[in-house]
């Protein structure tokens, strides 16, 4: 159990933001020491036994105290970085005396992941199960949403249904300023693609994204004091940053397909036809691609088969310096869903096809109407052609998925 001072401030996280919630139990943790020091704590002591040794003598408290005053001084710099307060924290944790509560709330403080208006807490500090504090709402780890080469991400929930999603990004993984760049593009694909197309009959009806979408922002990056470890489907792994995001509800693709393969066969056409639209919106009204769409990061959001996709680690806007290349971006993330397709149909009425023609190539062109992306001055002249130059691709992609059967 966490001793007074660390529980106040895990306390205090509810009420206010982390930073002042940590300023007032170190203050507190000081005033304390100093009362002490002073004859002014009732019997005139504190101290204990450990290994048959008397500790918190006078000089080690006056220790504690001057060091505790540092890290005061660097947490109410208002022009020092969220992440340098932390890294000059960590540097002073060595003049604190081992096995104390200054330390022990040092510690708690540096384990905690947060912004300006969320706090992310392990579990191991106070209780079994992580929690989010953001807007002082309090969210309990629902479960876990799943693993990628990247990072790792829960689910969490409130009291009163809303859910978030926080993805912890491996340690070696994406960088700060890479998150951030992920962070933007997944606002304006949230915000246009999410909130602006079912906030009326899903948002706002059933309340299932929290009070953190209904901000301009809807991610928050939480930046630890150093590494932590997470429990992964790939073992114990490191962690620094984490990304606090609504949860996008529903199924993925993969999951539906697997789960329910008579049902997929019956709407693949409807949900496909939603991908594409949802990729044609993503390229030419925002100017971006996707980069990984796979069938886990298609998410069916609700029993129309409406799409949205998760996962923008790998996504680019249209800039200066890549749109030579941007038709060949847009191309990707095309063959990609036709890929899927063909996978997926043939994973789930068990006839597999090793080869696939240009012709039914050239049919998913049409049904899917990928039409919008031809013409002169689109990715390819147009939809025989197309077919004709990327069913090497397609074959070659679809042979690569099989070995995976």
């Amino acid at each position: 159990m966490p001793t007074k001072y660390t529980q106040q401030y895990l306390d205090n996280i509810l009420s206010y933001d982390a930073m002042n919630a940590f300023i007032e139990a170190a203050q507190n943790y000081v005033n304390a020491r100093i009362a002490w020091g002073e004859g002014k704590v009732p019997y005139g002591y504190r101290g204990g036994w450990s290994g048959f040794q008397f500790f918190f003598n006078r000089e080690t408290t006056k220790k504690n105290i001057i060091a505790m005053k540092k890290v005061l001084k660097i947490c109410k710099n208002s022009r020092t970085l969220l992440s340098a307060k932390k890294n000059r924290i960590r540097e002073l944790k060595t003049e604190f005396s081992e096995g104390g509560r200054g330390i022990e709330l040092v510690d708690a403080f540096l384990d905690t992941s947060f912004s300006e208006s969320s706090a992310y807490v392990a579990s191991g500090l106070n209780r079994s199960q992580s929690f989010i504090i953001t807007d002082s709402q309090f969210y309990k780890k629902r479960k876990a949403l799943g693993d990628g080469g990247f990072g790792h991400t829960d689910s969490f929930e409130s009291d009163n249904g809303n859910r978030l999603a926080i993805k912890h990004v491996f340690n070696g993984g994406n960088s700060k300023n890479a998150l951030e760049f992920e962070m933007k593009i997944f606002n304006r694909v949230y915000q246009n693609l999410y909130v602006g197309k079912f906030a009326s009959t899903q948002v706002q009806s059933s309340e299932q994204v929290s009070s953190l979408s209904r901000t301009k922002s809807y991610t928050s990056l939480l930046e630890s004091g150093r590494i932590r470890k997470i429990d992964t489907k790939f073992g114990k792994r490191d962690v620094v940053n984490s990304v606090l995001m609504p949860e996008i509800g529903g199924t993925s693709l993969k999951d539906f397909a697997s789960k329910n393969p008579k049902e997929f066969m019956v709407h693949s056409d409807d949900i496909f036809l939603n991908i594409f639209n949802f990729l044609h919106e993503l390229h030419f009204n925002l100017k971006m691609v996707h980069g990984d769409c796979h069938d886990d990061n298609v998410m069916i959001i609700d029993e129309f088969h409406n799409i949205f996709l998760i996962d923008y680690g790998e996504a680019e806007r249209m800039t200066y310096y890549n749109q030579m290349n941007w038709s060949a971006m847009m191309t990707a993330d095309l063959l990609m869903g036709l890929s899927y397709y063909i996978y997926l149909r043939q994973l789930c009425s068990g006839k597999v096809k090793k080869t696939v023609s240009r012709d039914q190539v050239e049919g998913l062109c049409k049904k899917f109407e990928l039409k919008r992306w031809m013409g002169s001055d689109g990715i390819c002249y147009d939809i025989a052609l197309f077919s004709y130059y990327q069913l090497s691709f397609i074959t070659k992609k679809l042979g690569y998925m099989q070995k995976d059967w």
